[in-house]
This record gives structure tokens, sequence and C-alpha cells, in this order.
């Protein structure tokens, strides 16, 4: 009640009271207070905050210095008679100016302390008042109708008076009339005389001498008026509002504004001007009112007068720009009865503005404001208006643009307006368009009208069903039916015999890693989406259990689902050991695994909805699982919108669309057909043939609007139940013929072929948007703060969540019933298809709702104000936090829009560590950032430490997506904070990752020089990075050839990590050292470090570390020539990678099989293994190295096929692939083996040049097998030039580097090669000598070809 009655102006109130009217004639004083400075707040808020939370926070400005000024206009008996944006005019009755100047006085006093206002940024902003006074005779009327709404209306020259005087007046001055300067002489500080340009003189007041004692108005006792009484001097709509979400009045909202000025009514000299004006009021609201427009303002002066409409709040329409003009046309040209009104001029502009209450609520003795609908594009129609000529309606360019299907517009080019800093393009409204029908569009219940979508679906499934992997995007717009088509044929394909798995994507859960997986995997592991914890656990129990049945190896894996179905599926060695990239590439080729499998027993059909808001980890897990379903019984199905609708550039998913057995399937409009069936399903009933016409030419073929269409008519009651047939209502039938929209045929009206829909007000919304936010403003006004804050906790909502951070506090049966009315006017849904139980009645409290259209989630959530929005996800995260504080991601996205920067920055560091864990970097990286962004809101000294750690992990995020540059900056970053807090192992931290960041770019001296900063901040002490800083350390000697340093830093390492236990860095120690010296040669030394690493490995129960141990124990192994150890130690080393699901080292392994089976001579089995591996290699995606070394080995085996045009293939990949990946260490070997193809081919010249660049460089990297391998060849080359010397002195070299290093296969080929040799120059004694100490080699590595030679020598005489 009290808010009702503070849309009245105080002295009417207690004339209300008392029972009796005001006289319409009165004389007392008028003041009008403009307040100055909101214009550059308002640019400097836009500038930094946007402009729509900018023009929100002008309002919080606003409305405490209107308390402030209010509360002294009450204090000396005044009445706010009206708002106008940043003035307010004010009558104080009785007065011959004392007390006027006294409160004027008063209240630029109350402005000192808004003196200087500063924003977020800290720019200061100074705002002053200006006031003036004069006093004189004014009328007093009561205007309107009060079915839409009573207007107290203050007119008469007075007012004139007082606004000539306020041009007078600057900041912080009050200027009053001569005649209140004269009443108060003797009293009265005049600083000084002004002129007007009518001749009039006012003063400057710098004071009273003697101030009036306050004479504030009775106070009036509660429940004195009733409540009928008082209602219609508020909008009905803002009534009702009022009534049931006061909390909710104020929103964000695109409308029209429509300025109208008009003279004609002689205020002081007609005593007839009080009905004059009501009648015009009465027309002009009810000619507003008929297009669904409010009046918002009125303000009356003798020399113009002017009246302010929306369209668009406080109800939304979305054709509100058409229905402006509508009423513009028909305001332009009052009716004979009000032939009095003259000089009309209009002026119309469309933007958001603000829309709720504007005034004093508190401190002003009594509350006393009004419903505001304000913005810069309201101002700007009070400008266009100002531009008109009488008789002329000026619009904004958009206005013109959005309306130009129902009315013809004049361009007038840009015109510079009042207050404008630029000129704007201008139009003239000419008249109405003839010919031409409006367009729109809308939605869908049964499926129509999609019979070839799906018979093409149902054709793509056969394919699936016959083991024909099908991936089909489904793409469309919204409401267009993508979500119904995909309902029916996952129907179809159930009952097809598929099993069907279904995951939806939100925009809140864009940063919840593998959201629409945990639903679907869920699914198809029975598992109910909501248990306690007990039955959690009794969850992770079931699915180690069934996937374990199904397959003993993936044992080892089960642990990784956690990250997916989100239960405690605690690690085991083997996958806590995983870095963040391994873990993710284990757990994808798992999850394909098991995909498979289940596909394997019963063909797949898996479902993601809203697959253009898809996390980071789910589209990775989908391309994947989509590359490898090609040759399997799975079909895929995303549901995306276009880029347009989703704020990208790029198509959703439009990765998969390179794949063969990918579809792209549009999803067009509806024919006409098709919408015919659809509004008669929807109706239950038979349209009548003008209803049904209508509705296919406004509907477009959008289900979606073709459904809200239907309801808007049926719920607005123009659509209506009569004899068997849904017909249209007679008053609309009416509107139509008026406009000459039908025709008759037959005896039936139809549309004319022209019809123009647009030219009358159908109540009938023309977009989606416009359609939601109309039929939202339909709902009962107690349920529309609900759906609103429902929106803010997502697409996805509980109702216990809800009643929780209501503000309205609803009981439980209250909101369980709002919840039903939502649900039967298809806002929401029950999302039971997230669970396993529909709730019984007395849960309904707990029950998980749905939006039914994201865009009406979007709607909901866009007409709140930040204020609001700020509030309610600030409220979010406080409870998230206490009652599931394991849903980071979900608490710091609530707290970031809360702007709870504490909790925010807490919650994203944590999200951030989580998401980079599971590998999902780009996630990662953007909840590190709006961490730093939270923290920045923070007193620095108290964010030390986060701070650090944030620009730590974007610095190794940033390295692992190869943002070296922006990487840098945050690893400086975070050593210089690590300094400010002398916190050395964090320096020494940050020292290890700049020394990665360089040498990942191959600047291997500066990334030494850090590693010597980072181990001199530690000195002697023994902490984790000095361990890792000695590793890298190593490796990059190693990588340098300095491998004397390499091993000392290995060593190290080593020494440091078995002194603090760390048996896993011991491992990986040793495993440097064994690289370290099978590079140098030291075979028999790298296997014994490797096979140490093995050992420890096997001791933690790490089957990673054990399976690449193995295989780098088979690689010395191999090079030492004990091939059947080394082929056991691969096969072992397979095994595991296997069981583990890592392709990668699956890859090695079959590379280093393929290399035994190429010196063994199974040259086809070679091919398989290398061929196989690059395959793999193909679907993951290797590195350039890895991909290189295969080619190199691929070139290998075609020449010693003898196929020298594939093996130059090869070749040369490797060769440009090594450059790419700046890569030494195997350019000896690709050098050999290309002069081995020269060789072949004859071109003795080229061979020699590429084996002795072989050599240089195998000297140059100190690799002692490869210098060994690289002189047998320079002797082979030059036995075939013929330079038999020469050839004797490489191939002896040879044998004599083979032969220290321990490499017997290559030492049996040099001296097979010197046996070749000794057979040219007749020396049969060496030949067999030579020949007896490698054929027993030979037969033991089981290296067929060679033996083959050496025992074909053996025959020769």
């Amino acid at each position: 009640m009290e808010s009702l009655l503070a849309f009245i102006p105080e002295d009417r109130r207690l004339a209300l009271a008392a029972g009796r009217e005001l006289p319409d004639r009165a004389s007392g004083s008028v003041l009008f207070a403009d307040i100055s400075g909101f214009t550059p707040l308002t640019a400097a808020l836009a500038q930094e905050l946007g402009v729509q939370r900018g023009a929100e926070e002008v309002l919080n400005q606003i409305n405490p210095v209107y308390e402030a000024i209010i509360a002294e206009l009450h204090r000396y008996g005044g009445s706010v008679m009206g708002f106008a944006g940043d003035s307010i005019t004010c009558w104080l009755d009785a007065d011959d100016g004392r007390r006027g100047v006294a409160c004027a006085l008063a209240m630029q006093a109350a402005m000192l302390p808004f003196a200087t206002v500063r924003t977020p940024a800290g720019t200061p902003i100074h705002l002053a008042i200006k006031v003036a006074v004069t006093a004189g005779p004014a009328r007093r009327f009561v205007v309107g109708d009060p079915d839409i709404q009573l207007i107290d209306v203050l007119a008469g020259r007075t007012l004139d008076h007082v606004a000539s005087a306020e041009k007078l007046a600057d900041k912080g001055e009050v200027v009053v009339g001569q005649e209140v300067a004269e009443a108060l002489a003797g009293v009265i500080d005049v600083a000084e005389w002004r002129p007007s340009t009518t001749g009039e003189s006012f003063a400057v007041v710098r004071g009273l001498a003697a101030l009036p004692a306050p004479t504030p108005h009775a106070p009036l006792p509660p429940d004195t008026l009733a409540e009928e009484q008082i209602k219609s001097w508020a909008l009905q709509p803002v009534y009702r509002r009022m009534q049931t979400a006061g909390k909710f009045l104020a929103e964000l909202r695109p409308t029209v504004a429509l300025f109208l000025k008009f003279s004609g009514v002689d205020y002081d000299n007609d005593e007839d001007a009080g009905r004059k004006l009501d009648a015009y009021v009465r027309w002009l609201q009810a000619t507003v009112q008929k297009q669904e427009g409010f009046l918002i303002q009125l303000t009356i002066g003798d020399k113009g007068s002017y009246a302010y409409a929306s369209f668009g709040a406080p109800l939304a329409h979305d054709d509100d720009s058409l229905r402006a003009v509508a009423a513009a046309l028909e305001l332009r040209q009052p009716p004979p009865e009000l032939e009095f009104i003259r000089d009309v001029q209009i002026g119309i502009s469309r933007g958001r503005v603000w829309a709720g209450e504007c005034g004093a609520r508190v401190g002003a003795g009594s509350p006393r404001f009004t419903y505001g609908v304000m913005g810069n594009e309201v101002n700007m129609a009070a400008r266009l208006m100002g531009k008109a000529a009488p008789g002329q309606i000026l619009v904004r360019r958009r206005v013109a643009e959005e309306a130009k299907q129902g009315f013809q517009f004049r361009q007038l080019g840009l015109i510079t307006v009042k207050g404008g800093a630029e000129p704007i393009p201008v139009a003239e409204v000419v008249g109405r368009q003839q010919g031409q029908a409006l367009q729109g569009t809308q939605y869908e219940l049964p499926l129509v009208g999609r019979a070839a979508e799906l018979a093409q679906l149902e054709r793509l499934l056969d394919s699936a069903l016959a083991g024909q992997g099908q991936v089909i995007t489904l793409q469309g717009p919204t409401g267009i039916g993508k979500s119904h088509l995909v309902s029916v044929f996952q129907q179809y394909a159930s009952a097809s015999g598929f099993q069907v798995a279904a995951g939806t994507s939100q925009r809140i859960f864009q940063s919840t890693t593998y959201w629409p997986w945990q639903q679907a995997l869920r699914q198809l592991l029975g598992l109910a989406a909501d248990a306690g914890s007990e039955a959690v656990t009794a969850q992770a129990a079931t699915v180690t259990a069934t996937l374990t049945q199904i397959n003993p190896d993936w044992a080892v894996r089960v642990p990784l689902l956690r990250d997916v179905l989100g239960l405690p599926l605690e690690d085991n060695p083997t996958t806590a050991a995983f870095d963040p990239r391994q873990r993710q590439q284990t757990l994808f080729t798992f999850v394909l695994e098991i995909v498979h499998s289940w596909a394997r027993s019963q063909p797949l059909l898996l479902v993601f909805e809203n697959s253009h808001w898809m996390d980071e980890t789910s589209r990775g897990l989908l391309e994947a699982l989509a590359k490898s379903s090609h040759d399997a019984a799975i079909m895929i199905v995303a549901v995306v919108r276009p880029a347009a609708e989703t704020d990208t550039q790029a198509e959703p998913l439009v990765n998969l669309r390179a794949l063969r057995h990918h579809t792209l399937l549009p999803l067009g409009e509806l024919n006409s057909d098709g919408v015919g069936q659809l509004v008669g399903g929807l109706l239950g009933g038979t349209p009548s043939l003008l209803a049904r016409l209508l509705i296919e030419a406004k509907a477009q073929g959008n289900p979606f609007f073709t459904r809200e269409l239907v309801e808007a008519l049926r719920e607005s009651g123009q659509l209506r139940h009569d004899e068997g047939e849904w017909v249209l209502a007679p008053g609309m039938i009416d509107a139509l013929r008026t406009a000459n929209a039908l025709v008759s045929e037959q005896g039936t009206w139809v549309l004319a072929q022209a019809a123009d829909l647009s030219t009358i007000s159908l109540g009938i919304p023309d977009s989606i948007h416009g359609v939601i936010l109309a039929r939202l403003d339909r709902l009962p006004d107690s349920h529309k703060p609900t759906i609103k804050v429902a929106s803010v906790i997502g697409y996805s909502f509980e109702l216990v969540l809800l009643a929780q951070v209501h503000p309205a506090h609803l009981v439980r049966a209250a909101l369980v019933n709002q919840a039903h009315t939502l649900t039967e006017r298809d806002f929401i849904v029950p999302d039971y298809a997230l669970s396993e139980w529909a709730p019984e009645a007395d849960d309904a409290d707990n029950s998980r709702y749905t939006f039914r259209q994201q865009a009406t989630q979007e709607v909901s959530y866009e007409t709140l104000l930040f204020t609001q929005r700020r509030e309610l996800h600030r409220n979010l995260a406080e409870l998230l936090e206490e009652q599931t504080p394991e849903a980071t991601d979900q608490i710091a996205y609530h707290a970031f829009l809360g702007e709870d920067w504490a909790r925010s920055l807490r919650f994203h560091l944590l999200s951030g560590i989580d998401d980079k864990k599971l590998f999902a970097n780009m996630q990662s990286m953007d909840h590190f950032r709006k961490a730093l962004a939270s923290a920045d809101h923070l007193p620095p000294g108290e964010t030390l430490a986060q701070r650090r750690e944030l620009h730590a992990e974007l610095g190794e995020l940033l390295l692992t997506v190869g943002q070296r540059d922006t990487a840098f900056e945050h690893l400086r970053a975070s050593l210089q904070l690590a300094e400010e807090l002398g916190d050395q192992e964090a320096q020494a931290h940050a020292c290890r990752w700049l020394a990665r960041a360089h040498e990942l770019g191959g600047e291997y001296q500066p990334a030494l020089e850090w590693i010597d900063s980072g181990l001199s901040l530690l000195g002697d002490r023994l902490t984790p990075s000095s361990l890792e800083l000695h590793l890298i350390g190593g490796l990059i000697h190693s990588r340098r050839g300095e491998y004397k340093k390499a091993s000392q830093q290995a060593i190290a390492s080593l020494l440091a990590a078995e002194e603090l236990g760390q048996p896993s860095i011991v491992a990986r120690a040793h495993n440097l050292l064994g690289t370290i010296d099978r590079l140098r040669g030291n075979l028999a030394e790298a296997a014994e470090h490797f096979q140490e690493s093995l050992s420890l490995y096997q001791q933690i129960g790490n089957l990673q570390g054990q399976a690449l141990a193995q295989n780098s124990l088979a690689n010395a192994l191999f090079d030492l020539g004990r091939w059947n150890e080394a082929d056991s130690y691969y096969r072992r080393a397979g095994q595991i990678f296997s069981q583990l699901g890592n392709v990668y080292n699956r890859v090695l392994v079959d590379n280093n099989l393929g290399g035994i089976a190429l010196n063994q001579g199974r040259l086809d089995d070679a091919l398989l293994f290398y061929r196989r591996a690059l395959r793999s290699l193909e679907q993951i995606g290797g590195s350039l190295y890895v991909v290189g070394a295969i080619n190199l080995n691929l070139g290998a085996t075609h020449v010693r096929r003898g196929e020298t045009t594939v093996a130059f293939e090869h070749l040369e990949r490797a060769r440009e692939l090594f450059s790419r990946a700046k890569a030494g260490d195997l350019l000896p070997e690709m050098h050999r083996r290309l002069a081995e193809a020269h060789l072949l081919q004859g071109a003795t010249a080229d061979a020699r040049r590429e084996a002795e660049t072989s050599l240089a460089t195998a000297e140059e990297l100190s690799m002692m097998v490869e210098q060994g391998l690289s002189r047998r060849l320079l002797g082979v080359i030059a036995a075939e030039e013929a330079r038999v010397d020469e050839a004797e002195r490489q191939l002896q070299e040879a044998i004599q580097i083979l032969t220290d290093i321990g490499d017997d296969y290559g030492l049996a080929c040099a001296q097979l090669s010197l046996a070749e040799l000794c057979s040219h120059r007749r020396d049969s004694e060496r030949r067999a000598q030579l020949l007896a100490e490698c054929i027993p080699v030979f037969e033991r590595l089981g290296a067929a070809l060679e033996l083959g030679r050496a025992q074909t020598l053996q025959l020769i005489a």
C-alpha cells in the first residue's frame, strides 16, 4: 500500500485521505530542480562498464540524490508533481516563495555529499544541482482514464516562468523570480540579477537572513486509504507487478520511446481547461494503449506541453516499432472533438532502457517515486520531437528499418540534435505502406512436416546398423524444431534395437568438463544423476565391476572415469603418475574402447543437444569418437545452432565436417501444409481458414513461432472455439477488414494476397525474442520473479535451490504451484530425463526443471538489471559453496558474475587447476584469467600468493598450447611476485618454466641460464624444484651433445631424489642417464640404467613408467644385438600401453618392433609395423619428430627392398619434418639412409656426400654408433668406386668403433663388408676369418639378409 501511495503527490494523498478535492486554482511556489553531471557520468560508466550496465549504474547514483533532495522538499511541506529524467517539478502550496527558497538552499546543501562521485575505474565526476523558484497562481487537475492511470497535473504560467528561471541558472545556484525576491525583500541575499530574453529579471540567491520553520505535511496513518482509492494512480501492469514482485519492478528491456509535443489549451484563462486536458489525455492514453503502449509522463506548460509514451515497458512486443509508428500516425491528427489541440510534433527512437521505480523510496520522510522508463534513446526521442515541425513525425533510422513493412518513410539524412555529439540518421513518417504483408516467425509441438529429414536419418541409421558409422550435424536456428525431430528419431532408433543415450550442453556449463558426456555415459551405465554420498560410492563400485567384467585389462584405467562421471574412483599409482596430456589421451582412448565395446554388443545412438555450447573436453572426446566410428555400429547426432546465433565466427563442430562419414542435415522452415497440421494439433481441433492463413502468414515456417502465436492468440482471446471450430475474435476480423486485409471468396473471409498486416494492432509478435518477452509479460505477476531467478540459476534448475535464493522467500506450496503453472504454460518442463525417478507429490520441491527453450531462459535473464543479477549470482555462489563445495566451476561462475571477488578468485583457481589436470587447457586458462580479473578487485597485498600461482599456471598452460610470447609475460610476472613474497621455491619454480620455455624454442643457452638461476636461489636445499631443474638441465645438455654435463645434472637429480625419498624422480633420472649413455654408445651402462628405472617403477606400481622403461631397455638391448630380449621387452611394453589405451606409446613400440623386423630382413613385417604406427598417429595426431622417425624407418625399409623411388619420398618427408621440429639426433641416420638409396641407384658421388654428412653430424653430436655405421657405409662406397685403400681404412675404423661400444650387429655388418672387400682382393684367409666372426652373430640375431650374403660369400672359392 505504501508503495502505491508513492505514485501520488503528498498533498493529493492527504486530500484523498480527508475526502476532499484540491481546488483547481491555487497559489504557491513552483520549484524546479535539475541535477547536472549525469551526462558525463553516463558516458564514463558506459565506457567502463558497457552501455547497459552503465545506464543501470547511473540510476543507482541518481536515486540516492533524489532521496536527499526530496527529503528537504517534504521537510518544507512541498510535493513532487513530476519526474523527468534527472529533474523534478515541485509545488509548495500557499507559499510566497519563502519556503521554496529555503527548500532550494537546503537542497544545495544536501547535494554536497554527492559533489564528487568516482566511477569503478576511479574517474571523478562532479554532480551539482541548479534550482529555480517562482511563485504565483497555478491550476491543479486530475486527468486520465482511471482504468489506465490517473495523473496529477500542475499547469499555468507560473510553470513557464520557472522554466525561464531555470535556463538562467548555473550549477550550484538558486535562481528566483522577481516576484519571489520582492516578497522576501529584507530577508533574501541576492548575489546578482539576470535578465531573460523575454525582458523578465531573475535573482541569483546567496541565502536567507532568516529561515522559515520546517512545515512538513502531517503523517498519513497506515491504511488510511483503501487500495481501491489509490490503485488507479499506477499503471495497471505496474500495480499488479508491485503487488507480487516489487523487487523485480526494475529491469532492462528494449523499448520504443515516443515523445509528443502539443499546445492549444489556455490553462490560466480557460475555465474549461481541466476538462479539455482530461479529454485529450484520455484519448491519448486510449490511442497508445490500443497498440499496447503506455503513457509514462505528462508535462504541462502554456507554451507547449509534452507526453512520453513507451512501447515495450512494462509490456513487450517485438513489433513495438510498428506499434509506435501506428500510434504516432493516429496521434498526429486528433479527432474533431479535440480540435483545440494544435501543433503536434512527434519523435520516436528505440533502444534498451532501464525501467523501474525512480525517485525516493527511503530517507525522504515518505516515499515518492514514479515508474520511469529512461535511457539514451528516451532522450533521443525527446530531441527528435524538438526537431520535428508541427504535424511531423521524426524517427531514428533503426525504427524506420523495423517498421518499413508497414509504413513509408522519407530518409532525411544525418541531422544534429540537441545534446548529440554526432549527427544521426533520421527519417520522417510519410504514411502507411501499400500492398505489402508483414512477415514474422515462430514454434512447434507435434512433429509435422519433417518426413524427409526423418527418412534421411532412418537411412543413415540403417548404415550404422550395418557397421558403417555415421556422424550427423543437425543444424537449425532457434525454434525450428531440432529437439523434437531428434526426440522422435530417438524413439525410432530405440525401437530398431539401438542403445540410445543423450547429453545436453548448457551455456552455464561451458566451463564444466565432460558435462554432456557425463549425462550420456551415466545413462549407458544405468546410473542415477542425483544420488547421495552412499549411493555415489555404490555407483563407483558398480562401474568398476561392470567394466572389469567386460575387459579385465580395463581395471587399471577405470579411475580415469572419475574425470567424466564425477564418481569417487581413486587413482592408482599408474593413473596418478599421468601428466594432464597423458591423462586426457588415455581417457579418450578408454572411453572410445568402452563405446566401441558396447556398440559391438548392441548398436549405439549418441545424441548431443546444444552442441554449440559443448565444453572443450567434451568437444575433443566427441571428435575423437567420430573419427574412430567409421567402421562401427555407432551413430552420433550433434544438434547445433548456426554460428550467427552463438556469437562465434566458425560454425559449431566444424572439424566433424571433414569426415567422410559425416552428414550435415540443415533443418529449414515448415511448408504451408506443415504449419497447418501443427496449428490443428496445437488447438486440438480445426482452425478456420482465415485463422490458419493468418498464422501461416505470421509464422513463416518456424514451429516454435507457430506454437507461440497460437498460444498468444488463444490467451488473449483473439482465437476462440466456436461451434467446433477455432475462429478469430470479431474484433480482430473487424481490424483486418478495416485494413483491407480481407477478401471474400465463396462467402468466406480469407487474407488478401497483398494483405498489409502491419498497419493494424493484432497483438501478434514478429520474432522469437518478442514472443517470449510478450508471453513472459502475460504471466501472473507473482510468477515473473520466479522465472527470472530460475534463469540466473541456469538452463536447468532445482526447486530447492530456487526456493533458497528467491527474494520473496516463497513457501513450499506456493513455489510448487508456480512451477506447475510454468510447466502448464510450457515455459519449463520437469527434467526427469536426468534421473531415474519422477518425484512424488511430497517431493515436488526437490524436482529439477529445464527451460523448454534456451531462448526463454536467455530472455528472462536479459530483463534483469545488473544489480539484480549480481545479487542472485552472489547468493547462489554462497549457497553452492555451503551445500556442494565440490561444484567448483558452478561456484566460480556465479561468484564471478556476482562480483564476489574473493570467492571468485578462490574457486576459479580451483576450477582451473582441476581442468588443467584433465588437459582442458583452454577452459583452465579461462578460469585462471577470471581469477586474475577477480584479484584486480581485491587489495593487492592480500592476493600476492594467489596471483603468483595464477601467473605460473597460465605460463605453463600457454607453453603447452604453443603461445610462448604470452607465456613469458606470465612466467616473468610469477617470478616477480615470488620475489615480492620472498618465496625462493616459487622463484625456482618460475625459473624452471622459463627455462622450459626457452628449451621449447631451441634456445638452449638462455634456458641453461635460467636453470642456473633457479639452482642458485635454492643453494644446497633439496626441493621438488631443484630436482626438476637438474632433470631439465640434463635433458638440454644431452640435446646439445654435452653428455658429461648432462650426466652430472641427471646424477645430481638422482642423488637428491633418493635423499628426499622420491622414487619416481629417481626412476626418471635413471631413464635420462640411460638415454645419455645410449647416445654416447655406452650400451651396457644404458641397459643397466633402464633396468634400474624399470625396477623402481615396478616397486611403486606405476604401469606407465614400467612400459616406458621396458621400451627404453629394449632399445638398448636392440643396440647391443640382443634382439630376442629386446623383442620380449617391446612386446611387454606394448601390452601395457594397450592396457592403458596409450596409443602414442603403442606407436613407439610398433616402430621399434619394425626396427627388429627390418634388421632381420622381415621386410613385409617391418612395413606392417611402420604403417600401423603411422596410421595410429594420423588418428591421434603425432609430433613432427615421431612422424618423421617413422617416415625415416619406412624409407630404410624400402631401401632394403630396392624400392628407391618410394624410399626417397619417405626420406625427404622425414628431412622436412626434422627441419620443422628442429630435431638433430636422427639426422645422422637420415643422411646414411639417403646415401644407401643413392648407392642403390649407382649415384656414388651423391651417396658419398650424404654419408660424409652423416659422419660429420654424428661426430658433432658424439654419437658413436652412428659414427661406426657411417664409416662402414663410406667404406662400402669407396669399394664401389674402386678406392680400395680408403675402403679398407674406413671399414677398419668402423670395426674398431663398433667393437668398443659393443654393437654386435653393426660390427658384424662391418666385418661382412670387409670380407667382401677381401674377396675382391682375393685375400681368402682373411675373408674366412671375418666370416667366421660375423656369421654366428647373424645366426644368433636372425639377420636373414646379411646371413644369406655371408653364406654366399663363404661358398666362393
